[in-house]
């Protein structure tokens, strides 16, 4: 039997998943709504307001589509050992891409940035590695942990953010080939 306890944390542990879905798609969609949001946002208030409903439909549709159609679910693969593997390859190639974003803002910023960018996800690595650690049976313990996670998500963002000034010999360079 379920207790309101484990169901507010399957909730927020949904809740969680959802939000870091949603944050780990939206590079993804990037490509493709990118030219739809600035239009939406140069336009007036009715036809943004279809752009955004459009958007968020098309985005709902799969899982609405699965509500009304359960016997669709038939066709997702079963859960397995196959998912840590794909987990584990979808990794790679994320960190694959963390590697090209910082490559391209090399050229953006100054020679010292860089560093501290690096610095600032290892910090934050640690952070979401802490938070992702079973703390149910200390309660006390969990409280220090998430207040150190704050700390350490704000110290990561001090750490880069002040820094991440323009290199001007790459704008100055860029401007003189153009």
């Amino acid at each position: 039997r379920m207790t309101s306890g484990s169901r507010k944390s399957q909730n927020l542990e949904a809740l969680m998943s959802g939000i870091l879905a949603t944050i780990l798609a939206t590079p993804c969609t990037a490509p493709f709504m990118g030219v739809a949001l600035g239009f939406a946002l140069t336009q007036n208030a009715l036809t943004a307001f279809l752009i955004f409903t459009s958007l968020g439909l098309g985005m709902a549709s799969p899982y609405f589509s699965l509500t009304q159609f359960p016997q669709f679910g038939k066709f997702f693969p079963k859960p397995g050992p196959w998912m840590l593997i794909l987990k584990i390859f979808l990794a790679f190639s994320l960190l694959a891409t963390v590697i090209w974003l910082l490559w391209v803002i090399s050229f953006q910023v100054q020679p010292g940035a860089l560093i501290r960018i690096l610095i600032s996800l290892w910090i934050w690595g640690m952070a979401l590695w802490l938070f992702g650690q079973d703390y149910s049976h200390r309660k006390k313990l969990r409280r220090v942990i998430y207040i150190l996670i704050a700390f350490m998500l704000s110290l990561g963002i001090h750490i880069s953010w002040p820094h991440l000034k323009p290199n001007n010999d790459s704008l100055r360079n860029q401007n003189l080939h153009e």
